[in-house]
């Protein structure tokens, strides 16, 4: 099912957490989904590394349900299993 024009797409962030490369990865992809005003769910176990200023308006969930609150969710900072 496609998304009307007048609904805003939802990107989830869930992150590898105490993981430094992933967590600049996180504040890197939200500034850029900031600038191009598409809203953002966030893991509270990554949100609980970052500052107000990098989460900016994005909303926070616990990791479990960021998929739930997303149309499409990034995973970054994986083992590789």
């Amino acid at each position: 099912m496609s998304k009307s024009s007048t609904q805003a797409l939802i990107v989830g962030v869930v992150a590898k957490p105490r993981i430094e490369s992933a967590r600049d990865l996180v504040v890197q992809l939200l500034a850029w989904l900031r600038e191009r005003n598409i809203n953002s769910v966030v893991g509270s176990d990554i949100a609980s590394e970052l500052t107000d200023a990098e989460l900016g308006s994005a909303a926070i969930v616990d990791r479990e349900k960021v998929a739930a609150g997303a149309d499409i969710v990034v995973v970054l900072g994986g083992d590789g299993t």
